[in-house]
């Protein structure tokens, strides 16, 4: 009678497994998509509203150069490295984007006293 025990008893364990995997991937094959915000090329949902370096509340239509606007989306000034030298190195080419017609955004969720360490 044990012997029976020792064998079903691998077997249920064997089984159990199965299921459970089974479960999990049919829960994660059902999962839905997350909305991670507008595709890359889409159009700004308007109405746009910000804050601009000093806090005063600005619209997209008060960025917009007469070409368009290079949008650049950051993800903290105050914290990660890679974002300050990206922001500093952005300041370099905004008067170039200005003499064709564009103008530079970079969005943040950093404070202005924060982004003013960067603003050119």
């Amino acid at each position: 009678m044990r012997d029976i025990q020792k064998r079903i008893s691998p077997m249920r364990r064997l089984s159990f497994l199965v299921l459970a995997f089974a479960g999990l991937f049919s829960l994660a094959a059902s999962a839905t998509s997350i909305d991670i915000g507008p595709a890359v090329g889409a159009k700004i949902p308007m109405p746009f509203k910000a804050l601009d370096k000093t806090g005063a509340p600005i619209t997209y239509a008060d960025i917009t150069g007469k070409n368009g606007t290079v949008l650049l989306f950051v993800r903290s000034g105050s914290w990660c490295p890679f974002c300050q030298v990206q922001l500093i190195d952005v300041n370099r080419i905004t008067a170039d984007l200005a003499k064709r017609g564009y103008t530079l955004a970079a969005l943040s969720y950093d404070s202005p006293e924060v982004l003013a360490n960067f603003a050119a």
